[in-house]
């Protein structure tokens, strides 16, 4: 599995600290409250992809899926078809909902941890040990703001036929970068908010 994700986001928190030397000398705990507001995600989730050697070529399966959250963006993804030149994935958008909701979910987390300074009387004394858990939580994303899709496709590799000193390897690379890209990138939408 292959897993790529980009977030933006604005947050707002609130931390303590409290010297805890009553219990242990050198001992200190906090925790941190934090409220997020998410500007923007984008996440591809490859989950499936699957190379099989077979005895005259490559096969490469893909499934998959792309997340994509930002007030007021509209993504047209083009077909693609054995025709299809490029993958030019058009995009509108639109500045005025960003300027009414700039948010496009809501979320929250929180933190905990703590600090032992060693002092037991030895050439350790001083040695500061920590541990924190931090980012439990979650974060919401608002159904209208979130674009998904799918992707699922194959791709046989069968070699390079016919090579000789007069082949135009710039034009074969290319045909098979054309022919993987047909083959795999076929983003299907799943639903718009």
């Amino acid at each position: 599995n292959t897993n790529l994700y980009g977030n933006a986001f604005v947050h707002a928190s609130l931390g303590y600290s409290k010297d805890m030397s009553f219990l242990l000398d050198g001992l200190r705990i906090g925790a941190r409250a934090r409220f997020i507001a998410p500007m923007a995600h984008a996440g591809l989730n490859l989950e499936n992809a699957r190379l099989t050697y077979e005895a005259d070529n490559l096969k490469l399966n893909t499934e998959g899926y792309l997340n994509v959250a930002l007030s007021g963006l509209e993504l047209e993804i083009p077909e693609v078809t054995p025709e299809t030149e490029s993958l030019d994935i058009k995009y509108e958008y639109d500045y005025t909902k960003l300027l009414s909701k700039p948010t496009v979910g809501w979320g929250y987390s929180f933190d905990f941890g703590f600090e032992y300074v060693l002092s037991v009387g030895s050439f350790l004394d001083g040695l500061t040990v920590s541990a924190a858990v931090v980012d439990l939580g979650k974060i919401n994303y608002d159904k209208p703001a979130v674009e998904s899709y799918s992707t699922s496709g194959e791709y046989v590799w069968n070699g390079f036929n016919g090579v000789g000193l007069d082949t135009d390897f710039e034009a074969g690379v290319n045909d098979m970068l054309k022919d993987l890209k047909n083959g795999l990138l076929k983003l299907e939408k799943q639903n718009s908010g």
